[in-house]
């Protein structure tokens, strides 16, 4: 449907420029809209440069241009539609776009998991870029993913940016707080098991361990070998010293969690809690 809209534009944009007697070309075209959005007319903006895009399929800056313009008509999924049609090779604009793409999935349409993806794509281009790196590290903490998130604040600290993240380094619970975007994460693309694993954290925090325990049964559904969910599984079960359900979980973890050190940690309270010393 979304593409149908911009297919419209972009014809009537022909058949206006067809239409007229002065022919105005796709450059002058792209000269208008800017014009148009530095006046804030963002919706006329956008059809300029719809129309220049369609005269001129090389104008990226144009497709670039009415994607920013439906984005500042909070047309998120137009925006997109417009970006992915952008062709270039460009490193420097293949970058804008995919922190585009970003933003508008991570804090507009909440698919965090394709937002996780347009992230780790700019960082491909750029793996220091401060943007990117931002993005990326407050999904992760959001999502309870925390030891994946310490190469992304590590990269921010390293060029002294200023973020509170620091702070979740020193405390040590590197998780953020916001029930609200994780619900809204959920309801957008219930596939994706990362708002599943946040919010079985913000469970256990508040003590409902049973919500958690079935939110994290669902995303282990959806993706068995997630390791996270596996981790918080298993603090629950250490918490409540299941040590039979704890038994069972050490021996279902996928070979890559032998690697993760909060697994051995885990295991280590465990054993402390069972009294299974050596010696």
């Amino acid at each position: 449907m979304i593409g149908l809209t911009i297919g419209l534009i972009v014809v009537g944009g022909i058949a206006w420029w067809l239409g007229s007697t002065s022919r105005v070309p796709a450059d002058q075209l792209l000269t208008e809209a800017r014009a148009e959005r530095r006046l804030g007319n963002s919706a006329r903006a956008e059809m300029l440069a719809a129309r220049a895009w369609g005269l001129d399929s090389r104008l990226d800056k144009a497709a670039m241009l009415a994607g920013d313009c439906a984005a500042a008509q909070k047309a998120w999924t137009r925006a997109q539609e417009y970006y992915d049609r952008i062709t270039s090779r460009d490193p420097s604009i293949q970058l804008s776009i995919r922190l585009r793409q970003a933003e508008i999935l991570h804090h507009h349409r909440h698919r965090l998991a394709e937002a996780e993806v347009a992230y780790k794509n700019a960082l491909e281009i750029d793996l220091d870029n401060i943007e990117a790196n931002r993005g990326l590290a407050q999904l992760l903490t959001l999502c309870c993913r925390k030891r994946e998130a310490i190469v992304p604040i590590l990269r921010l600290i390293r060029q002294n940016v200023e973020t509170d993240m620091l702070l979740l380094l020193a405390r040590g619970d590197m998780v953020v707080k916001d029930v609200e975007q994780l619900t809204q994460a959920q309801f957008a693309d219930p596939s994706d098991p990362n708002p599943l694993l946040g919010l079985a954290w913000n469970a256990i925090q508040s003590e409902q361990s049973r919500e958690a325990e079935e939110l994290l049964r669902i995303a282990l559904k959806r993706h068995s070998k997630n390791i996270p969910a596996r981790i918080l599984l298993g603090r629950i079960y250490l918490s409540a010293n299941r040590s039979a359900e704890f038994a069972a979980w050490g021996k279902s973890l996928p070979p890559a969690a032998t690697d993760v050190a909060e697994v051995w940690f885990l295991r280590g309270q465990m054993a402390e809690a069972v009294g299974d010393r050596p010696g």
